[in-house]
């Protein structure tokens, strides 16, 4: 199972430097799992691209990346249970040390694992693998320019 961070999604459907990585990903075999987060820091990135485009040309691309999401998310389990990682962001003094939705992403994952999950994390943010890392979270490679 690969838990996905709102990075990969949102790499898949803007032009950037690892949105090679973000499809690479994406078009592994494997089952996929996020945080209700996920959903929704992909859909404020996607709509605040677009806002600072202001172009009609950006309305209509927000429009197909909001579609492709929907469409992208049918193959993603969604957690939408926060007690679990908010219980052990209480505990693990390591989650401080990343932006707390980030927490929330490695946190739900740690959770995943330790209910008997195999969990691959994938995120292009360096500082929550990091954290992850450091955690013993396995992380899925990525080449990419960090954020």
């Amino acid at each position: 199972m690969i838990y996905l961070d709102s990075s990969i999604l949102v790499a898949r459907y803007l032009e950037e430097p690892s949105s090679g990585k973000a499809e690479e990903i994406w078009g592994r075999e494997d089952e996929f799992v996020a945080s209700a987060l996920t959903v929704a820091e992909s859909l404020i990135v996607l709509r605040r691209s677009a806002l600072r485009s202001k172009s009609s040309a950006s309305k209509k691309r927000l429009q197909t990346a909001l579609a492709s999401l929907d469409h992208d998310l049918l193959r993603v389990s969604i957690s939408f249970d926060l007690n679990e990682p908010v219980a052990l962001i209480r505990r693990e003094p390591a989650l401080a040390e990343c932006r707390a939705s980030d927490a929330i992403h490695v946190a739900t994952a740690l959770w995943l694992l330790t209910e008997g999950s195999t969990v691959d994390f994938a995120s292009l943010d360096i500082r929550q693998r990091k954290v992850a890392d450091d955690l013993g979270l396995p992380l899925l490679p990525v080449d990419y320019s960090p954020r």
